[in-house]
């Protein structure tokens, strides 16, 4: 399986095969499609094989609406659709929250230097098609062009998948702790980095 880009990196080829080319773009989300991602999200925390396990993803807990939305409102919030179905999304935060400020990162940044990836997340029909990796190389893309030095993320200590994919992607394991997350306080995240060449 091929993955290129196209037309300034909104358009993705990410399968090509004889019967047909397989062709997404990502973009900001707006408010109005806010019922589309939270049901997306719905639908791997309902199909995804382990997700209890794995991402600890729970309905109604996380991620939730509020949080979304939240995302939403300050730009930071991204779809990958294939024409009118979503095959991926993520938010991009910029700015250092305050429950990764007492993380010891390998990278020294401020608030204006670094960018948080969270609640990436897969639709269950595009899972194993490297989506995940094209999101992630979306997230890093859209750093650099916003002259970021780091980007940062945090996988619960249970997720052996992400454990996998990340370094894999460039990402250095930092250190180990809690989130205060409602419900998840008192399990470990492992949080990585990868620093942005300029």
């Amino acid at each position: 399986m091929g993955v290129s880009l196209e037309a300034g990196r909104t358009v993705l080829v990410v399968r090509e095969t004889a019967e047909r080319r397989l062709t997404m773009h990502i973009q900001k989300a707006t408010a109005a499609e806010l019922p589309k991602a939270m049901q997306c999200y719905e639908e791997i925390i309902d199909k995804t094989p382990d997700i209890e396990h794995l991402a600890m993803w729970r309905k109604g807990q996380h991620p939730t609406e509020e949080t979304i939305l939240s995302y939403i409102n300050k730009g930071e919030f991204y779809i990958l659709w294939d024409h009118e179905t979503i095959a991926g999304m993520m938010a991009l935060a910029n700015g250092i929250s305050e429950t990764y400020r007492t993380v010891n990162w390998i990278t020294k940044a401020t608030d204006t230097e670094a960018a948080e990836l969270h609640v990436l997340g897969v639709s269950p029909d595009y899972q194993g098609k490297g989506i995940a990796r094209q999101l992630i190389h979306e997230a890093l893309c859209l750093c650099k062009e916003n002259g970021k030095k780091v980007l940062r993320l945090d996988v619960i200590g249970t997720n052996t998948v992400a454990k996998k994919l990340y370094p894999s992607q460039g990402f250095v394991f930092c250190d180990t702790g809690h989130l205060s997350i409602r419900g998840y306080e008192d399990m470990e995240f492992l949080f990585y980095e990868q620093r942005l060449s300029k």
